[in-house]
């Protein structure tokens, strides 16, 4: 916007009040559209005042990618500020706050440890909204909401177990045969062969046939006992084995049997 000159107004004014008898207030009409004018121009060249801004703020976990127990997420903001409640408040959803965890480090960092829910997998999301905290003065509080998210999988360990070998119409086993145990994840540690427990035949043979860092898969040689109908279960009992820390819940399988 281009400036009117200041003579200009000035003059302006001067013509009014020296027309004869006019009304006062009509000068100061004219005067208070020049001053309305001049501030719309930046005020003869002063800038706005800016409208105060609270601390930004930056969220992270010493997670990285999935979750599987209590983490800790930290809140950095970019100056001192105050928590009006003498704690940070989010709303938050797929995990709970580990109680009493919540600490104040320093006039600008905070954190809390987070637990994930139990035998789930899915998004943890965290949010802080607007007004959740103020600048160091106390006056000033964030505007804006902050959002943070976290995958999580705390689902138990989870197997699969298939029969290779004679079967008859029915798919019942009439000969020793085949069987392959296969695992969602990797392990913490292998499967000791002890801990798959049968409720009739026998089991041997049994090998490791997954490689590094892929899902742990086990075969075995299954022969059950001669003349024998009805059906074999394996069991293998609940934590039996762990993933990353979290154990099995009862894994079983049933087969009929119809052996010669």
């Amino acid at each position: 916007m281009s400036h009117t000159p200041t003579h200009q107004l000035i003059a302006l004014t001067s013509g009014l009040a020296g027309a004869g008898p006019e009304p006062r207030r009509r000068t100061l009409a004219v005067a208070a559209a020049a001053s309305l004018l001049l501030a719309a121009c930046g005020g003869g060249g002063e800038g706005e005042v800016p409208l105060p801004v609270g601390p930004t703020l930056e969220i992270r976990s010493d997670v990285v990618g999935e979750a599987r127990s209590p983490f800790t997420v930290t809140f950095f903001f970019s100056g001192p500020v105050v928590l009006p409640t003498g704690t940070l408040v989010f709303s938050l959803s797929g995990a709970s706050i580990v109680a009493g965890s919540f600490r104040r480090i320093d006039d600008r960092t905070c954190s809390v440890q987070l637990r994930p829910n139990a035998s789930a997998q899915g998004l943890i999301d965290l949010r802080v909204p607007a007004g959740a905290y103020r600048d160091g003065t106390g006056q000033v509080s964030n505007t804006v909401a902050y959002a943070f998210a976290q995958p999580y999988d705390t689902l138990p360990p989870l197997a699969s177990l298939s029969f290779s070998g004679p079967v008859d119409p029915l798919g019942f086993l009439v000969g020793a045969g085949t069987f392959t145990l296969t695992f969602t994840g990797v392990l913490d540690a292998p499967l000791v062969s002890a801990r798959l427990l049968v409720s009739t035949g026998t089991v041997s043979a049994f090998t490791k046939t997954s490689g590094t860092a892929q899902p742990d898969v086990y075969t075995f040689t299954y022969t059950p006992p001669p003349a024998t109908r009805g059906f074999v279960t394996f069991l293998l009992p609940a934590d039996s084995v762990t993933r990353q820390g979290i154990g099995n819940d009862d894994l079983s399988w049933s087969y009929g049997l119809a052996a010669p």
